[in-house]
């Protein structure tokens, strides 16, 4: 009986075993961060992007990179002040990354919300994202904005 009950249970397990790996594969792999993933932090941090800003406007602390557990994507990003307007800031940055090979996400592209561009880095899709973080954290000044690019392995990291 018990090698009846052995046969029964390995046939339901070599049967759902490929729609478990179909299931894992169409999900994008286990959630988190693996070592492949925090390889993509120095290339996103070695980005020229982070290198360019609006005349009279400085670094605000040391860029910054790691990677998103929940999401399993990594990140690098710089901080920066005195923000000139929003608008300002926007139209710089909508010249100066298009001319970079940043493509608009146009999605994206609201008065009060920051921006979002998209280009291949290392054969992925890399996300540059321009944001206000007072928006999110009244405790930051508001004459902070930040850039922060986003890539994963498993699909778009997004906006």
């Amino acid at each position: 009986m018990i090698s009846v009950l052995g046969a029964v249970i390995l046939s339901l397990g070599v049967v759902a075993a490929p729609f478990f790996l179909l299931a894992f594969l169409l999900g994008g792999g286990w959630a988190g961060c693996a070592s492949a993933d925090h390889r993509l932090e120095e290339p996103l941090m070695s980005l020229p992007v982070f290198g360019v800003r609006p005349s009279g406007v400085h670094l605000d602390g040391e860029r910054y990179s790691g990677c998103d557990d929940d999401g399993g994507f990594a990140f690098a990003g710089q901080h920066y002040r005195p923000m000139p307007s929003r608008d300002d800031v926007k139209a710089f940055y909508r010249s100066v990354v298009a001319a970079d090979g940043w493509a608009p996400v146009d999605d994206h592209d609201r008065m009060d919300e920051g921006l979002c561009f998209l280009k291949k880095i290392n054969g992925l899709d890399a996300y540059l994202v321009l944001w206000f973080p007072h928006e999110y954290d009244s405790k930051i000044d508001d004459a902070v904005y930040a850039l922060e690019v986003k890539a994963s392995r498993y699909g778009p990291a997004g906006c």
